[in-house]
């Protein structure tokens, strides 16, 4: 099941590094990353999906309801 959020995607400011880093601001990848309209990829793919779903929703589903 996917269940959509509103401003999925952060990367310089919110992204978490497990090992305590920050992405650099500076970064080609990281630039790139800021200049693609995310939102539009999430509406695309969340069409991807079925409206209904049978069974039980996900363990991280579950969490975040």
């Amino acid at each position: 099941m996917y269940k959509k959020t509103e401003h999925q995607l952060t990367f310089v400011d919110d992204f978490f590094l497990p090992f305590g880093g920050k992405l650099n601001k500076e970064n080609r990848w990281v630039r790139l990353a800021e200049m693609i309209p995310w939102w539009m990829a999430e509406e695309k793919y969340a069409k991807s999906f079925k409206k209904k779903f049978k069974g039980e929703k996900g363990l991280f589903c579950q969490n975040r309801s």
